[in-house]
């Protein structure tokens, strides 16, 4: 297995500098992707619905011609 120089450097040095973000700046994030996420849920649940509309207002329509082939003599 093949380690780069800068992993063994790390590994050398004890405790590496890790800039994490705070505690405040994750929760930001987290309720940003979270607020993000279901406005996309809500965007997919209205594309659904008028998918499903129009897919209904189609089966109405053909089974209209339906009902009018088979009630012409």
């Amino acid at each position: 297995m093949c380690r780069c120089a800068s992993v063994d450097d790390l590994y050398a040095s004890g405790d590496p500098n890790v800039n994490m973000p705070s505690r405040e700046d994750i929760g930001r994030r987290a309720r940003g992707f979270t607020e993000r996420l279901a406005r996309a849920a809500d965007e997919f649940g209205d594309s659904m619905e008028r998918a499903s509309r129009r897919a209904a207002n189609e089966a109405e329509r053909a089974a209209a011609k339906v009902d009018e082939w088979v009630e012409k003599p």
